[in-house]
């Protein structure tokens, strides 16, 4: 077969072709043999069926059917429609269209799921051209439409092809030709060239019958600055195109607001903007540079000059001016103060400080001389210090209404003693309770004022602090009232008083009190000091006070801690140790309750307010013990954070006989009242014990009196034989006797017991209703044979 030529080997086909088949094959048998010769390789792998599965059509003859298909629907067709035009399954259409497009070098394309060529487009451009020739502007989106295009893609059609195909222009939009907007040019010329006044641009367009254009579009705007570039009409475009400014109305504009600048000297920005001028106050910058730009006008230079003159006069002559009435109406209050800000005296006043600058501003527009001002202090401050005097006055009156109001704490007399129980005379009514340590205790507190005055002092310097506060906050309504009279308000009055001539000026007619409000802090300062001056005095005098109560509470610490140590020694003894504690308690115990209720209340009483800043001494202290009602009524006054441990200690001493916690209860309510009680130690216990022992000896010296004599020899021996100190009431001389018995020789011992007895019997005797005269002499003779020998046990000797 290869020595076949070409036309040999079409005749044989021919001749087969013509030939008859004596075996006739059915589509089955078809379809099965095409599928095995698929299967031996002999067909290929791109052969396809159509829908109807009763053809085969190869992968390159199905593009060539769709190219072919495009073309005959006029350059554009869905690719969803092939399958129909083909027969061929949807699947097999894409694939045949996507490699016909990329095998077109650009002819065709696949755009939103549509074919289309690239005489397609060459034909609608040609199109688009004659309805645009007709119409002279058409919308793009009016197109888009009309073809059923994508905008971008008839955007880019026709912007390839303008002035090529289109003969037009394209612009926001729109399609236009060259004939359409010179008509629109000549229109808007001849709108324009008469106006001599802004124009609406959109009220032009509807009188001139152009109102028909599309919306937002850029054509009148765009042909408007090309007749502006052209010299064809001379002003401005502005808000967007939506208003022209002939030139000839901005020239009348500027000539206004040169005029009426020269003029005044000033100009408005309201009267500019009712010249039709925007953002005046640029303008007005940029039109006169050294003017003055305020909150709401535009001020010439020589309104400085005219207001810097008027200051100078002020200064020079110590007097005050309202600069608002040397200028125009139209300047508001704020402009004023911001045109004294540009003065050059102000200037020079605002680099200088205190004093020394000649003026000063005040409610914004008022410039006060340095002398006026400094006049006007002097004044204030003799009125704040006519107001301390005042204030001082009314002080000292409430507190004395207030002293003579309540109950006065010093009107009980002091007894002679204040640490052995000044008031223990008569705490029991039986005839042998009586207690003859009266004056011993008074010595004995002044002897031990010399061992523990160090100690107290530093006491009642840490506890002052405590009370400090609350001496501050009872001056304080004091100052409170009297700066009263010096408030803003009054101290405005006192000013227009002086100076009627300034009510009304300054901004809101404040200028009096602007001084006022610059004035008040010297004149507070001035008060204070006044107040300060008689405070300190008085202060003074209430530190001293307290110092002193706080020594006499330490005092009284000291022996209540002494003697409760002495009565531990007749513990064992119930009824002595009873006696003993209870007499402690009712004496020492209770003066030291009355020492921390004095201390507490030292800044309420009538000596501390009316004191002076002179000394005061141990004989202007309270008497102690007080009296009942005297105790309640500082009880009742005392502060709220202080009052309950003082009512507890009250109560503790009243209704208990345990000297422990009578020492408990005062420890803690001095602790409340700010009172450290230093304990006593070895050293400062054996000063007490010798001082105690010294000054009951030099007492029992000078004493005659057998009761007097027993009640100093008693406690004298149990110092110097147990080495403590006691307070003795008259009921537990018996038991203390006894106790002594193991201490004293027999002699001693039976002397001083009998001698007891005597003064016990001579007691009872002279308080009998009917005294035995002759058994009154005997009893004396006794006694007094014994009393040397009873004061020789005791160490003193006949003088």
């Amino acid at each position: 077969m290869d020595d076949l030529s070409l036309e040999d080997l079409q005749a044989a086909l021919q001749t087969v072709q013509n030939e008859k088949s004596a075996i006739k094959l059915s589509d089955r048998n078809v379809v099965e043999l095409v599928n095995k010769l698929q299967e031996c390789g002999l067909l290929g792998g791109d052969l396809l069926h159509t829908v109807n599965g009763r053809e085969y059509v190869t992968a390159d003859h199905l593009k060539t059917e769709v190219i072919d298909t495009v073309s005959s629907t006029g350059g554009r067709i869905a690719v969803v429609n092939l399958p129909a035009q083909l027969a061929v399954d949807l699947l097999h259409c894409e694939h045949a269209a996507q490699q016909a497009v990329a095998e077109s070098n650009g002819q065709l394309r696949l755009v939103q799921g549509e074919l289309i060529t690239v005489e397609y487009f060459d034909n609608l451009a040609a199109e688009i051209d004659e309805i645009l020739q007709a119409g002279g502007v058409v919308p793009l989106a009016t197109l888009a439409a009309q073809f059923t295009l994508g905008s971008e893609l008839l955007m880019s059609v026709v912007t390839a092809r303008i002035n090529k195909t289109i003969h037009g222009r394209l612009e926001g939009g729109l399609l236009y030709t060259s004939a359409y907007i010179a008509r629109i040019k000549s229109q808007m010329r001849g709108g324009l060239r008469g106006a001599a006044s802004p124009v609406n641009i959109p009220h032009l367009l509807k009188r001139i019958q152009l109102d028909d254009l599309p919306t937002g579009s850029n054509i009148v705007s765009n042909v408007i600055d090309e007749l502006i570039k052209e010299g064809s009409i001379r002003g401005v475009l502005r808000g967007g195109g939506s208003s022209f400014t002939p030139a000839i109305y901005a020239k009348s504009q500027q000539e206004a607001v040169k005029r009426f600048y020269e003029q005044n000297n000033y100009i408005g920005y309201d009267t500019v903007a009712k010249l039709g001028i925007a953002a005046s106050k640029q303008h007005l910058q940029t039109t006169f540079p050294d003017g003055i730009a305020l909150e709401s006008a535009f001020v010439s230079p020589s309104v400085i000059h005219q207001l810097d003159a008027s200051a100078e006069d002020a200064a020079a002559s110590g007097s005050w001016c309202d600069v608002q009435a040397l200028l125009p109406p139209a300047l508001s209050h704020e402009d004023a103060s911001a045109l004294l800000e540009h003065c050059p005296i102000m200037q020079s006043a605002g680099k200088t400080k205190g004093s020394t600058s000649a003026c000063s501003v005040h409610a914004g527009t008022c410039i006060v001389s340095t002398a006026l001002q400094q006049e006007l202090q002097q004044q204030l401050l003799s009125a704040a210090r006519q107001a301390a005097e005042t204030a001082q006055q009314d002080s000292k009156a409430a507190s004395k209404s207030a002293a003579t109001s309540e109950p006065s704490p010093g009107q009980a007399p002091k007894p002679d003693s204040s640490k052995s129980g000044g008031a223990a005379a008569t705490a029991d009514s039986d005839d042998d309770d009586w207690d003859m340590s009266k004056t011993k205790g008074g010595k004995g507190k002044k002897a031990g004022k010399k061992k523990t005055a160090g100690k107290a002092k530093g006491s009642a310097q840490a506890a002052s602090a405590a009370s400090k506060q609350r001496t501050s906050k009872a001056s304080k309504p004091t100052d409170a009232a009297a700066c009263s009279a010096l408030t803003v308000h009054n101290l405005t009055d006192q000013i227009l008083e002086l100076y009627p001539d300034m009510e009304g000026a300054g901004t809101h007619g404040k200028l009096a009190q602007a001084l006022a409000t610059c004035l008040r802090p010297a004149v507070l300062a001035e008060f204070d000091k006044a107040m300060a001056a008689v405070f300190v005095a008085g202060a003074e005098s209430r530190r001293r006070r307290r110092d002193l109560i706080a020594h006499e509470a330490q005092d009284s610490w000291q022996h209540l801690q002494l003697y409760l140590q002495g009565c531990q020694l007749f513990a064992d003894e119930e009824g002595t140790s009873t006696a003993l504690q209870r007499h402690l308690v009712r004496t020492t115990a209770t003066s030291l309750l009355d020492w921390l209720l004095h201390y507490q209340d030292v800044d309420n009483q009538e000596e501390a307010a009316a004191s002076g800043p002179s000394s005061q001494d141990q004989s202007s202290l309270p008497a102690v013990p007080m009296s009942l009602q005297d105790r309640q009524a500082l009880l009742a006054r005392a502060p709220p954070d202080l009052a309950p441990a003082l009512k507890a200690a009250a109560d503790t001493i009243g209704n208990t006989a345990d000297a422990q916690s009578a020492q408990q209860a005062t420890q803690a309510a001095a602790e409340a009242v700010g009172l450290r009680l230093k304990p006593l130690d070895k050293k400062a216990e054996k000063a007490l014990v010798q001082a105690q022992q010294d000054d009951l000896q030099a007492q029992l010296a000078d004493h005659t009196d057998p009761a007097a004599v027993l009640s100093l020899v008693v406690p004298l021996l149990v110092m110097q034989v147990r080495g403590k100190a006691i307070t003795v009431p008259g009921r537990a001389l018996a038991g203390i006797i006894a106790g002594l018995r193991t201490s004293l020789e027999s002699d001693s011992f039976e002397l001083l017991q009998s001698y007891h007895q005597l003064v016990v019997n001579h007691l009872r005797a002279m308080s009998a209703e009917t005294p035995s005269e002759p058994e009154l002499g005997v009893m004396q003779e006794q006694l007094a044979t014994k009393l040397q020998a009873i004061k020789s046990m005791a160490g003193v000797r006949r003088k």
